[in-house]
Formats: structure tokens, sequence, C-alpha cells
């Protein structure tokens, strides 16, 4: 069973490490963010956990 390392784990968005101090996450997916990677890719948008929406249906869209 593979269980991911929660201390060098890789940013979804821009595929960089990503910090404790630094982390969003884990999200539902067991993904990370960089706090300022954790935004909207067509407006900016800085988003929370509650505002996060991932496309379940489309395995393309992973942001």
């Amino acid at each position: 069973m593979y269980r991911p390392n929660f201390y060098e784990s890789t940013c979804l968005r821009c595929s960089e490490i990503v910090y404790q101090v630094d982390r969003v996450g884990p999200l539902k997916d067991f993904t990370f963010f960089h706090s300022g990677c954790f935004k909207c890719k067509r407006c900016g948008t800085k988003l929370t956990l509650k505002t996060y929406y991932n496309n379940q249906h489309n395995q393309d869209d992973k942001e």
C-alpha cells in the first residue's frame, strides 16, 4: 500500500517540493499545493479549502 510522505510532497500546480509551513492539503485526492499556488487557474483568486473544487469527471482537470 502506497503511503504519501507528508514531509516531502510535491505541489500539484508547480511540481516543486512543498514543505509543511507552506502547504495546503492534503485534499481529498491526497494532493498538496503551496499556499501561493492554491489559486483559481482562470481568474487568479486565492482559494480556500471551502472554495476549492476538483472536477472528478474529467481526468485532465487536475486543478
